[in-house]
Order: structure tokens, then C-alpha cells, then sequence
């Protein structure tokens, strides 16, 4: 997926740990190739290039990854949506010549995107994109999908107590031996002293979204570089979403939605998931913690 990528795994021995972590890789590069919009020949990009035609079978990985990304739209009310390809391809297009696209370019590329329009039989593993020129992206989901799997993976092995992160995407088991969880420093939340907070965390997953570290100036504005699908451009005055949830897919798409969220939608997300937390850091610096399960665990 071209991103940095981490596996710890508590194991007997070196060489079963290695064997493990190599199969753990493996089932990265299978979600990357069904998933990615970057490598020409991935599945997602088959499928939009047959945007138009009908219902076409689909693989597991890219059935699960729509059937996820579709529940969590319907949730935030589309302000995570998987079908933001053709916004994010012309967003792509205005960051790199440095000129904000105009009033008819995007109503061009919106009309084009909409979760509802999605057509999908996850059971029998079947899809349609009903316009042509319709495309999906999951960048607002993959890392954390990805790093998900592969701890299942490794759970399926046998191996119980093992972290995998993708970037700032992390998923996690059972707990290292003799400890309460593994300990995750979160950067953008500050704890007391002032200093990046810690995590304990144990059978959960954890992600962060927002424009601390990606972000560009146009015209004098600075723009996140996550798509509103409202406005079809970087949005204007995202927060960072930092999100707890049990598995990697979701708070991965969470953290995407909360990122663009006011505070009463974002309340009324993370309280419609089970053993989710969030805590949003606008740009002022003030926290606002999410917790209605007490789920956060923070190490003193």
C-alpha cells in the first residue's frame, strides 16, 4: 500500500514469528490489489471501468470493503462515502496545478458520486456502479481494513497477542504477556502534562484523520486533504478525529467522517457503535472526548 508498515507478534520462537509476519504481508498486498484506485489492475478498478454495465461478480475482500464502507455512509449521512473517486481524482488534478476547479467542473465530478446509487448483493458477491464514470476510493478506509486483516490472519494462525499498523492505523490483540494492553501514543491528543497521550489498548483498533500533517494552501486558503463530499474539495476547517473502535475498518472510516463532522452529528455517530470512542482536536488545540462505553483506556 506504500506506507510504512509495522507487525509485532509474541511467538515461541523467531522463525514461526517470521513465517506468521510473512503471511501477515501477504494478506496486505491481497487487500491492496482488490482495493487500490492506484494499481491499474486491482479489482476496484475493474469495477469502475465497468460503471455502467450492470452487475459484475465481485471478490470477498472488495464485497466486505463496499458492504462496510455503504453501513458507515448510511450512518454519518454520506459524509463518509466510497463513491468520492471522481471528486478525489479532481481534487488530486487542483492540488498539483494549483487552481480550484470551477463551479460547473465540480457539479461535473459530484454528480457522479452518491453511496446510495451503489448497487450490492454482498451475500452472492455481486456489485454495479450504475453511471458510467463512477469510481470508488477507499483511502478513507483501506489502511485501517488492511491492517485489520492482517491481525485476523494472525489470529487464525494461532497467534493471539500481535499489533499491526499501517501508518496511523493500528489493530490490535490480546495484550502482550503480562500486560494490560499494548501501550499506542496517540500524537495529536495531549494528555495533562502537555505531552502526545498514550493508549492502552486490547482487542481494539485505532485511527487518526485530519489535516495535521496533510494539508495545502490555494488562494490563499488551507484545505485538508480529505474530500468534503458536500463541497467536492479539501475541506475548509476539519478537526483531527482520533477514533477507538473493534476493528480496524471502522475506526478507520470514522476517523474520516468525525474529521468533517459538527459536534452534534459526531456525538450521535460514535454513540451508534458499540465500544467506540473518539476524541476531536480542532485546530485551536481544544479535545473533545467521545467516550459514551468507556472504552479509552489511557496509561498514566
Amino acid at each position: 500500500m506504500g506506507v510504512r508498515t509495522t507487525i509485532a507478534i509474541y511467538a515461541p520462537d523467531e522463525a514461526s514469528a517470521s513465517t506468521a509476519a510473512n503471511l501477515a504481508f501477504l494478506r496486505i498486498a491481497e487487500l491492496d490489489q482488490a482495493l487500490s484506485d492506484w494499481l491499474v489492475d486491482s479489482e476496484t478498478n475493474r469495477l469502475c471501468e465497468l460503471a455502467g454495465l450492470g452487475a459484475v461478480p465481485i471478490g470477498r475482500d472488495l464485497a466486505f470493503a463496499l458492504e462496510t464502507s455503504l453501513g458507515v455512509a448510511a450512518a454519518s449521512e454520506g459524509l463518509f462515502d466510497p463513491t468520492i473517486g471522481p471528486l478525489v481524482r479532481q481534487w488530486r488534478a487542483m492540488r498539483s496545478s494549483g487552481r480550484l476547479a470551477n463551479a460547473e467542473e465540480l457539479a461535473s465530478a459530484r454528480a457522479l458520486v452518491g453511496w446510495r446509487l451503489v448497487e450490492l448483493d454482498a451475500p452472492n458477491q455481486r456489485a454495479a456502479l450504475p453511471l458510467r464514470g463512477m469510481r470508488l476510493d477507499f483511502g478513507g478506509i483501506g489502511k485501517g481494513l488492511a491492517a485489520q486483516a492482517a491481525l485476523d490472519r494472525l489470529r487464525e494462525l494461532g497467534f493471539e497477542s500481535a499489533l499491526v499498523a499501517l501508518a496511523g492505523d493500528v489493530a490490535v490483540g490480546a495484550p502482550p504477556p503480562g500486560a494490560r494492553g499494548w501501550t499506542v501514543s496517540v500524537p495529536s491528543v495531549v494528555d495533562a502534562r502537555g505531552t502526545p497521550a498514550v493508549l492502552l489498548l486490547a482487542h481494539a483498533a485505532i485511527s487518526t484523520s485530519g489535516d495535521a500533517d496533510q494539508f495545502v494552501e490555494l488562494g490563499g486558503k488551507r484545505y485538508a486533504h480529505i474530500v468534503d463530499p458536500r463541497t467536492g474539495i479539501g475541506a475548509l476547517a476539519p478537526r483531527t478525529a482520533t477514533v477507538v473502535a473493534p476493528r480496524g475498518e471502522l475506526a478507520d472510516a470514522l476517523a474520516t467522517a468525525l474529521a468533517l463532522a459538527d459536534d452534534a452529528t459526531a456525538r450521535r455517530l460514535v454513540e451508534r457503535f458499540p465500544a467506540t470512542a473518539a476524541v476531536l482536536v480542532d485546530r485551536e488545540g481544544v479535545q473533545t472526548t467521545l467516550d459514551p462505553s468507556n472504552t479509552l483506556r489511557w496509561r498514566d
